[in-house]
């Protein structure tokens, strides 16, 4: 388990700290996009398309490396 978090924090330093921001409001603190938007200043869109974005970059490096352990 210790070593999942380790994995995935290494990971999330590879994000922008934008997306990294909006990552730990959605996640960590449970937020809605609407409510991510007022704390960051943006609109709920480019929330979403943040989270979108961040969540797909993450997802294609998990994808990458289960490739990797499989081989």
């Amino acid at each position: 388990m210790r070593e999942e978090y380790a994995y995935l924090h290494a990971h999330l330093e590879k994000l922008t700290p934008i997306q990294r921001e909006a990552v730990r409001l959605r996640f960590a603190n449970d937020l809605r996009c609407s409510e991510i938007a007022t704390i960051m200043g943006k609109r709920e869109g480019t929330v979403r398309v943040l989270l979108s974005r961040a969540l797909n970059f993450l997802r294609a490096i998990y994808e990458k490396d289960q490739e990797r352990t499989h081989l």
